[in-house]
């Protein structure tokens, strides 16, 4: 099997969805700072740039 290809409508989803799982593992941090709750937002925070890297490799170039 080929390839999968990853439309911009899928990964704008997944860049949505990696954008709320940021704001749950912060929220987890703030009532509770530890360090495996800080590996957590760095985890996601990195989910989020990967998929940011995608999208803008993924744009038209002039």
């Amino acid at each position: 099997m080929g390839p999968s290809i990853v439309t911009i409508d899928q990964l704008d989803l997944e860049i949505s969805l990696a954008h709320i799982a940021v704001g749950g593992a912060r929220a987890a941090f703030t009532r509770c700072p530890s360090a495996e709750n800080q590996q957590r937002v760095d985890d996601a925070v990195d989910d989020v740039d990967r998929l940011l890297d995608q999208r803008l490799a993924a744009l038209p170039q002039p």
